[in-house]
């Protein structure tokens, strides 16, 4: 949000720090698409997995939801714009109050359906291609998912409006809120189903991410008391 304040330009545009575009002209192609569609607000790409990388890491990136974003023809409506590349009206960023600074998790859906409230549409770009790579160890993609149940927990706990549905295809009509329970059985069932196809790394990060959110829940409560 301080960057964006004073940014003097039209467009704000967002990497992470392990984003490696894969696409040379990918900065020029999401400027353009926004100089040409006044109705859209936000324009991201395609993380697709590198030529040259780990059986584990490709591994991971196959079997772990968005991990990897299905390729694209035409301009799509998308809940998958993400942040390690991001492309947006500075305009409508400012108007619908940047990012969220009270969440640790969650600040790419919130963004999105802020957009999408304001009456933009949120979009990726084909030909718009880059990879945001996993953790390259099993520690490391444990740890990460581990760390995010925690955080998970902290904002379903102290602020369950902001938690949204994330889907991992290329949607934009559907259900943005969803109670926990049957976020809770959801896991359950997909954990059951990704199991019997032999994805153990899926299991693995659920696992992890589960008891993440466990220890989250505890940890919390505690600090409340």
């Amino acid at each position: 949000n301080t960057g964006a304040d004073i940014a003097r330009g039209h467009y704000l545009l967002t990497l992470d720090d392990d984003t490696s575009l894969t696409s040379k002209d990918a900065i020029e192609k999401l400027f353009n698409v926004l100089e040409e569609y006044r109705s859209i607000g936000m324009a991201g790409g395609i993380n697709v997995i590198p030529a040259v990388v780990s059986p584990f890491v490709r591994r991971v990136m196959r079997e772990v939801p968005r991990r990897s974003t299905p390729p694209v023809n035409e301009i799509t409506d998308s809940d998958l714009a993400e942040h390690p590349l991001l492309m947006m009206r500075k305009d409508v960023f400012k108007e619908v109050g940047g990012e969220n600074e009270l969440i640790p998790r969650g600040l790419d859906p919130y963004l999105r359906r802020e957009f999408r409230e304001a009456g933009f549409r949120v979009v990726v770009v084909p030909g718009v291609q880059y990879s945001h790579l996993p953790p390259d160890t099993l520690f490391g993609i444990i740890k990460q998912f581990y760390r995010n149940g925690r955080l998970a927990a902290f904002c379903n706990k102290f602020y369950p409006q902001w938690v949204l549905e994330t889907p991992d295809t290329h949607l934009t009509d559907f259900i943005e809120k969803r109670p926990f329970s049957y976020r809770a059985a959801r896991y359950l069932v997909s954990l059951v189903k990704r199991t019997s196809r032999g994805h153990l790394i899926y299991l693995t990060v659920s696992l992890a991410y589960g008891i993440g959110v466990m220890m989250g829940y505890v940890c919390y409560r505690d600090e409340m008391q």
